[in-house]
This record gives structure tokens, C-alpha cells and sequence, in this order.
């Protein structure tokens, strides 16, 4: 297994949140920080789609009713066009932390709006992060790293650390540290990490019908 890829790494920048840091930034300086992440470049689609979410999100802590309402409207209407533009579908209700890296905006991204999304996270084209006919949604930790092709799905915890091999169908819980690699996703230790007994993800943390 190879560690995680280099072009899964933010951009160096004093805009770019440390993993020591634990303050919930402002919206303003969410994006910032998006904008240093994403290579500090406006034609980036990828910012563009993040920039609707954290209006989005904006508008959804506007106490004033007519604002908040005026707002919705408006984010209605852009979050349409972001996804048709930039095939991104990221709803604001979606949590998501500091520093997310889409990484290579050239394929749909399709993200639950219920997920759950940690700091530091980089995900690359034509990733799915969905649901379950249960209603289970992936909650993933601080510091992932979804490769291009991935699809996870239903009511699993991906940990702290953990990689997901492209084209890898995860519908069970990765530990924190492990990479995750196949259909249905097998897991195993990460290099550097302590070594750990092998566990198949078909069988981890549950059934295949999550």
C-alpha cells in the first residue's frame, strides 16, 4: 500500500488551518481558506462550488426572516447553476470542516446533503458519498483522502486519516489510519501506522446492507 498521495496536500499557506486547530472558523474565513487550498485561483471551478456552499450556509445562520429567506432564493438559484457548471452536488445542510480539497473538478462529485465531512479532507472527481434505502450516511473524519472513482455508502464511519483507493465501493467502516481498497472495500493498515489484524469490509462493523 502507498501513503497518501501528494496531490491530496493543501497548498501551503498561513490560510491553511493546522490539524492543532480546533476554533470553527467564520464563514469568510472558511472560504479563505478554500481559496488558499484550491491554489489561490477564481477559475477553479471547485471554489466556485465551494464558495455557493458556505453562502449557503451563510444564509442559514441569518437570523432576520426576510434576509434569510432573501438569501435562500438566491442560493437556490446558484447552487443550481453550480451544479450544473461544476457537476459539484454539495447542499449546504451538508457539514462539512476546514480546508475540503476537491481535487480535480473534471467528473461529478455527489455528496449526501445529511454526510458528514472533517477537516482537511481531499476527494477527487467522480466520488459518490450517499445513502442507504435505510437512510444511513457516511460520516468521515479529519484528514481523508478519497481517491478518484470511490463510492461510500450508507451509515459508516470513515476515521481519522484513512485512504480510499480509487474505484473502491466502502460500505463499512474504515479505521482510523487504514486504507481501504476494492469491491466491497477490504481494509488495511496504513504504511507507517501499527500494524493491525486484516479485516474485510464486507464483514466490518456490520452487514453489506447498511
Amino acid at each position: 500500500m502507498t501513503s497518501r498521495p501528494i496531490a491530496a496536500e493543501p497548498a501551503k499557506s498561513d490560510d491553511v488551518p493546522s490539524p492543532q486547530s480546533q476554533a470553527r472558523p467564520s464563514h469568510w474565513e472558511a472560504l479563505r481558506t478554500d481559496y488558499a487550498v484550491h491554489g489561490r485561483s477564481l477559475t477553479n471551478p471547485a471554489l466556485w462550488a465551494l464558495a455557493v456552499y458556505r453562502f449557503g450556509r451563510w444564509s442559514l445562520d441569518q437570523r432576520n426572516p426576510a434576509t434569510r429567506w432573501a438569501s435562500s432564493k438566491l442560493y437556490g438559484a446558484l447552487a443550481a447553476a453550480s451544479r450544473a457548471v461544476t457537476g459539484v452536488h454539495l447542499d449546504r445542510t451538508c457539514e462539512v470542516g476546514r480546508a475540503l480539497h476537491l481535487i480535480h473538478c473534471e467528473a461529478p462529485i455527489s455528496i449526501n446533503p445529511r454526510c458528514t465531512i472533517g477537516d482537511r479532507v481531499g476527494i477527487m472527481h467522480n466520488v459518490t458519498i450517499g445513502d442507504t434505502p435505510d437512510g444511513g450516511v457516511p460520516r468521515i473524519g479529519n484528514d481523508v483522502f478519497i481517491g478518484v472513482g470511490a463510492v461510500i455508502l450508507g451509515a459508516v464511519t470513515v476515521g481519522d486519516g484513512a485512504q480510499i483507493a480509487a474505484n473502491s465501493l466502502v460500505i463499512a467502516d474504515v479505521p482510523p489510519d487504514h486504507v481501504a481498497v476494492g469491491v466491497p472495500a477490504r481494509v488495511y493498515p496504513a504504511i507507517g501506522a501499527k500494524p493491525k489484524a486484516k479485516a474485510s469490509a464486507r464483514g466490518h462493523g456490520g452487514s453489506s446492507g447498511r
